[in-house]
């Protein structure tokens, strides 16, 4: 089991360091994504701290809380990203057949598809939480909290990329759909709780792991609850099987695309 495990890290490890050093051969790009991401993401606390000189509270979270909103929901996509690079892409391979490719390699075949892709500015969002945390004085325990939930919601961020691309094995003409589920992930996760009502609060801790992703984490990171730190972390686990499940089924109604290349 242990070499297994080993062996996939290995993996992991190989498709990184090439990805990485693949983007770094044009490097004032590479830098340059990673810069304008973070710029990006900071320019929207700007907006938010702008709104709060107005309102002292909006949704029942201070200016600081939405810092550490921000910083969770940066990092831990960030976090998804550079490791499950060709998460987004999901929908594309199976749609077009390109499956094939990843058939023919003896790895598991959602995590060598996962682990395949980088992306590069997903680095700038992994860094961005970071540097809140620095701005705010965070102490050992925050930090130490704060990157347990980065690879947790991480984790989730990717089972649900996975559910929702997974639809493409038993659905047509849903790319519009998807697109517009995965920005709902974001877009509520990075708003204060309080601003939703009832419904889609219900939806944000179900069909929309927003919850699970951004809103407890800042809740620990506010006030430390272990039984809702494990609640998380049991979720994480939960949103894995589900997704390798419906993958997995899936699967089984998977056409050739005829695109049976060796990867170099």
């Amino acid at each position: 089991m242990l070499t297994v495990v080993k062996s996939y890290i290995k993996l992991l490890y190989k498709y990184k360091v090439l990805n990485i050093s693949a983007a770094m051969e044009y490097r004032v790009s590479f830098i340059l994504q990673i810069v304008l991401m973070i710029l990006n993401n900071a320019a929207f606390l700007i907006i938010w701290g702008a709104l709060f000189t107005v309102n002292k509270d909006i949704g029942g979270y201070g200016f600081k809380d939405v810092m550490l909103l921000w910083a969770i929901s940066s990092s831990s996509f960030g976090f998804c990203y550079v490791l499950f690079g060709n998460g987004r892409k999901l929908m594309t391979l199976i749609i077009n057949g390109e499956l094939d490719v990843y058939l023919l390699q003896p790895k598991n075949l959602l995590f060598n598809i996962l682990v395949s892709g980088t992306s590069v500015s997903a680095i700038g969002d992994f860094l961005y939480g970071y540097i809140i945390l620095i701005i705010l004085g965070a102490d050992i325990k925050l930090w130490a909290i704060f990157s347990l939930f980065v690879v947790v919601s991480g984790i989730i961020m990717a089972m649900f990329g996975i559910i929702v691309h997974s639809l493409s094995f038993y659905l047509n003409n849903i790319k519009e759909f998807i697109s517009n589920i995965e920005m709902f992930v974001i877009s509520f996760s990075i708003y204060p709780e309080g601003i939703f009502g009832g419904f889609i609060r219900i939806l944000l801790y179900t069909v929309v792991p927003a919850g699970f992703m951004a809103y407890i984490p800042v809740s620990v990171m506010r006030h430390f609850d272990i039984g809702l730190l494990l609640v998380v972390i049991a979720f994480a686990i939960f949103e894995t099987i589900i997704a390798v499940t419906i993958f997995n089924k899936g699967l089984k109604r998977y056409g050739s695309g005829n695109m049976i290349n060796m990867r170099g």
